[in-house]
């Protein structure tokens, strides 16, 4: 364990290259976006699949489900097993990203961030669905009222949400460090790029993509999920501030650009957007 004085009489490292910062921001925010894709996708289809076998349609569309069918129509087993699905799956996605993160943490490449990004996306899309739920009375927030809980019972399951968002944060925030590879990067006097790099800019950059993604159809239940991350990122991002783990794998690969994670994420993107542009009618 490193001491402030072990971290004072450190040889001096220069600066990171600025392409390499970059690089390692467009690889944090590709496999942002690539474990959101998976959650997102996943989500949405648990949900789909019990429509379906509740005999609901359901037009998926990029930004929202609609289900085709009057409100008087639905059966309260129905409301909490449709809306409850996907946060289930993601939750169940986001235990599982966990299991794999700590079997390759200290390994080399990229497959670590992927795994990291997957839990914190699962994590939210269960968590913060119903905080932005509780908020616009949509989504999640339809499975626990239909259960028996009243607004002012929500609001408090919300609140506790939130502190566990900010304790998932607390928790995830070592894993980051873990993550990068770079060695210029991890020194403890360049921690405020590496954060940008790993954090800031994937948050920043991934969201925007998404917005773009989505639009015209982005609802103001997902929009506010965009910023309930950042209730799991700001703890991961001020706490390791003051961390002094500076060490990386051994003999860590070479910065470059995670070229094949690029190319599969501009196919899923583009199927995705051609695909529902216009909706699909399941069921």
């Amino acid at each position: 364990m490193l001491t402030n004085k072990d971290v004072l009489n450190q040889p001096v490292t220069p600066a990171p290259a600025a392409s390499r910062q970059r690089t390692v921001a467009a690889n944090s925010t590709i496999l942002f976006l690539l474990a959101y894709l998976l959650c997102y996708l996943a989500s949405q289809l648990a949900t789909v699949a019990a429509a379906f076998s509740a005999r609901i349609p359901t037009v998926f569309h990029p930004g929202h489900l609609e289900f085709k069918i009057t409100d008087a129509a639905w059966r309260s087993a129905d409301v909490v097993s449709v809306y409850a699905a996907g946060p289930a799956v993601a939750l169940a996605l986001a235990f599982l990203a966990a299991v794999f993160f700590m079997i390759v943490r200290k390994k080399r490449g990229l497959q670590k961030t992927f795994f990291l990004w997957t839990f914190l996306h699962g994590c939210n899309l269960f968590f913060g669905a119903l905080i932005a739920g509780t908020i616009t009375k949509s989504g999640f927030w339809f499975a626990l009222r239909w259960s028996g809980f009243n607004d002012t019972a929500l609001w408090f399951v919300a609140f506790f949400f939130i502190l566990i968002l900010l304790g998932i944060g607390v928790l995830a925030a070592p894993a980051f460090l873990f993550s990068c590879d770079s060695i210029s990067l991890m020194q403890f006097q360049n921690r405020a790029k590496m954060l940008a790099a790993t954090v800031i800019h994937p948050w920043l950059f991934g969201s925007f993509f998404l917005v773009l993604l989505k639009f015209p159809d982005l609802q103001y239940y997902e929009s506010l999920q965009i910023f309930t991350l950042m209730l799991i990122l700001l703890p991961v991002y001020f706490l390791n501030q003051q961390n002094l783990f500076s060490e990386t794998v051994e003999m860590p690969k070479k910065t470059r650009l995670a070229q094949t994670a690029l190319v599969l994420l501009v196919i899923i993107a583009a199927a995705f957007r051609l695909f529902l542009q216009n909706g699909r009618l399941i069921g």
